[in-house]
């Protein structure tokens, strides 16, 4: 990507790559504050100008938790799929056939170049086909069904059986965000 014109002249703290191995997960905070999360097999790249966030979803997956700042726009494309936030939480896939996006939070606007797809709002999403003749499909997904889509993103810790002083204790070492027991 260096040779691209558009970029190889960029100031290094605005441009970065960032990757996943197959089974891999990574969960990053970028410059501007908002947090990426990719899934396995998964590349991205991040271009950042004074009037614009722009990510590139090179293949696999990511979640996106967009900071706000109605100046500068948060793009992500795909393909020739492009979704545009400005303090959101969505999820774009890419696989052989399509572009998926889930909106968690708040609402994006999509452009895949034939139409433009309607606002999603959180809990719809829109499947892009890179087949000029199939038209989007934009469908609402329940609670269970959107955490079975992001059911991948982690990590997560699993407790069996055990006192909730240990449960704490054990989330606090993870986390900025402590929790505190108001009583035994």
């Amino acid at each position: 990507w260096y040779g691209r014109p558009d970029l190889r002249d960029a100031p290094e703290w605005q441009t970065a790559r960032y990757s996943t191995t197959v089974g891999g997960y990574e969960r990053m905070t970028l410059s501007d504050g908002s947090v990426v999360e990719l899934n396995a097999s998964t590349a991205i790249r991040v271009h950042f100008t004074p009037a614009e966030r722009r990510v590139q979803l090179i293949r696999g997956e990511a979640h996106f938790t967009v900071a706000k700042n109605k100046a500068r726009a948060f793009w992500v494309d795909a393909g020739t799929v492009s979704v545009r936030a400005v303090g959101t939480a969505f999820d774009v896939r890419m696989d052989d056939h399509a572009v998926h996006v889930l909106v968690t939070e708040g609402r994006v606007k999509v452009d895949h170049g034939k139409k433009e797809t309607p606002m999603l709002s959180a809990g719809e999403r829109a499947v892009i086909p890179f087949a000029e003749t199939l038209l989007p499909q934009v469908s609402k997904l329940d609670f269970p069904a959107i955490q079975e889509e992001l059911s991948w993103e982690g990590p997560r810790l699993v407790f069996v059986d055990q006192p909730l002083a240990e449960v704490v204790k054990e989330f606090n070492r993870h986390n900025q965000v402590q929790i505190e027991l108001a009583e035994a």
